[in-house]
């Protein structure tokens, strides 16, 4: 099966018009994945924001962790990140990614 993200690049690619390589689907890929991150990071607030970065001093980041500080916070992460990919895609498409 494959990744949700890996067909949503192929889309945008597609949809863009431009021609698809293992390349710019790995750059593309790369790029939502790095938004995401930021928009997932930045809807932390200060508390859980605190948490993290003790625990990227102790090199003790992990998906849990992170997924467990969104959770306590009461971030909506489906949300965060459907917004995330809608931004990204109107900006790819005009050209800003």
């Amino acid at each position: 099966m494959q990744d949700p993200l890996e067909t949503y690049c192929r889309k945008l690619i597609k949809e863009k018009g431009e021609p698809e390589t293992a390349k710019s689907r790995s750059d593309l890929l790369k790029n939502v994945n790095d938004a995401i991150d930021r928009a997932l990071l930045g809807a932390l607030p200060e508390e859980q924001f605190s948490k993290l970065e003790v625990a990227v001093k102790e090199n003790n980041v992990n998906d849990d962790l992170i997924e467990q500080l969104l959770s306590e916070a009461g971030v909506d992460s489906e949300k965060v990140i459907k917004e995330t990919l809608d931004s990204f895609r109107n900006e790819f498409l005009k050209g800003d990614k």
